[in-house]
């Protein structure tokens, strides 16, 4: 995946690990977007747990305006936040083995 990833771009990232195998090998940072664990955990802080709540559509924005990429190793935790899919499918995007990088500079 390292030869895949863009050089000199912003990123933020779904991943199983919170980035670090692909900060590690790929060199690359990577920002990490919250995981259902994390918002679970959350609850516990008065969170709102539902990943399909609207109110997710201004945390993409805002976590993701800075970013010129947007990569998903995790497509499991993908599928269990449905507005962050949506949001991220008016992307144009690049599947390879185990992943989607997603580019935020252009909407399709």
């Amino acid at each position: 995946m390292k030869a895949e990833l863009p050089k000199n771009a912003t990123m933020i990232g779904l991943t199983h690990d919170y980035n670090t195998r692909v900060m590690y090998y790929a060199w690359t940072p990577l920002n990490p977007w919250p995981r259902v664990a994390d918002v679970e955990m959350g609850v516990l802080g008065g969170g709102n747990m539902d990943m399909g709540d609207p109110s997710w559509n201004t945390t993409f924005d805002s976590n993701t305006r800075p970013h010129d990429y947007f990569l998903v190793t995790d497509m499991v935790d993908l599928d269990r936040q449905p507005v962050l899919k949506e949001n991220l499918s008016r992307y144009s995007s690049v599947e390879g083995e185990g992943y989607i990088l997603f580019d935020l500079r252009e909407k399709e």
